[in-house]
């Protein structure tokens, strides 16, 4: 037996893999996009290869899983309990805290690499027999399935939504804007409407809405983040072909909105049509999560907004903008 830490987890069993000719069993929780770097994954030569993940954790890179796919087709597998990083050759294995990746609990490749890992090399025959029965019964398990292309949907939308919620240092949205990793995928985006006035319909779809929220008929959208506390209503009354790339279920900054309000954009399901236009719905808060903290949205967010706005567009628009696009 043998006690390695840090990086060199990865780097000790990347050359035993590459090296095997015949069996190759992985159970491994979250995959990131660089595995295929870090594990040397198209040098695998070994003529039985299986893995197991937990496909739609929102923990493992699609793009990953899709490699991997191709590498060894229905022989990756998905358990949404796994929570194991066991690397298993007739030779030896290695079970250690290490995923198969930087990356765990959607984090990218640079952003998780301060973390403390270690793990066990084991040679003992003995050992690697009882590691590879358990690998092979948790293949058994009645919730462990193939990776199929619904899986990989499913784990696609998961890695998005999970990716919203990050861990980050940043204290402030000024803080995060220094730095566009932090900023990026976050489900946020910054609008510079031209002000439009409603039309006779739209109007009509705007008083209804403020009423049924003042009345409690009106639910707020569930969030992934339970401490979101939605205050307020509002609406954008657009023509429906403007929504092919609309940015559902999203937090919308709107500079040409006065008051410090984050916007949530729900689900498309609840637009409401109307005959030339759709009204959709719009859901106020005055903090949203960034990286488990709250954060709000001050005059000088919104100064340092506007005027990275004008810098790259000049003048209002009708564009949705990322605001990891506005980020350094």
């Amino acid at each position: 037996m043998e006690f390695i830490s840090g990086a060199k987890a990865l780097e000790t069993i990347a050359p035993i893999l590459r090296a095997e000719r015949q069996q190759i069993a992985i159970a491994v929780a979250f995959w990131g996009s660089d595995a295929k770097r870090l594990l040397e994954i198209d040098k695998w030569q070994a003529s039985s290869i299986q893995v197991i993940c937990d496909a739609t954790s929102g923990a493992c890179n699609p793009n990953a899983l899709r490699y991997l796919q191709d590498k060894i087709g229905g022989n990756l597998f998905t358990n949404p309990r796994l929570h194991a990083k066991v690397y298993w050759t007739p030779k030896c294995a290695l079970v250690t805290s290490a995923n198969a990746s930087a990356n765990g609990l959607s984090l990218q490749d640079g952003e998780q690499a301060a973390n403390i890992e270690a793990g066990v090399i084991l040679h003992s025959p003995d050992i690697l027999l009882k590691v590879k029965q358990w690998f092979d019964q948790s293949l058994k398990l009645p919730d462990t399935a193939v990776v199929d292309n619904s899986v990989l949907d499913e784990a696609t939308r998961m890695w998005k939504l999970r990716r919203t919620t990050r861990r980050t240092v940043a204290a402030s949205l000024l803080d995060a804007l220094m730095d566009k990793e932090i900023i990026a995928d976050r489900n946020i985006v910054v609008c510079n409407y031209e002000d439009e006035e409603r039309s006779r319909e739209g109007k009509v779809q705007h008083f209804a809405l403020k009423d049924e929220w003042e009345r409690g008929s009106l639910k707020a959208p569930v969030s992934i983040e339970k401490t979101v506390e939605f205050t307020s209503v509002d609406d954008y009354e657009e023509l429906q072909s403007s929504l092919k790339h609309y940015p559902w279920e999203s937090w919308v900054i709107d500079l040409t909105d006065p008051s410090s309000i984050f916007w949530f954009v729900p689900e498309k399901s609840r637009a409401r049509k109307n005959r030339k236009t759709v009204t959709i719905p719009l859901f106020g808060a005055k903090r949203i999560p960034l990286g488990g903290r709250l954060i709000k949205l001050t005059k000088e967010d919104r100064a340092e907004l506007n005027r990275r706005w004008k810098k790259r567009f000049g003048s209002k628009n009708n564009e949705w903008v990322p605001i990891s696009d506005l980020a350094d």
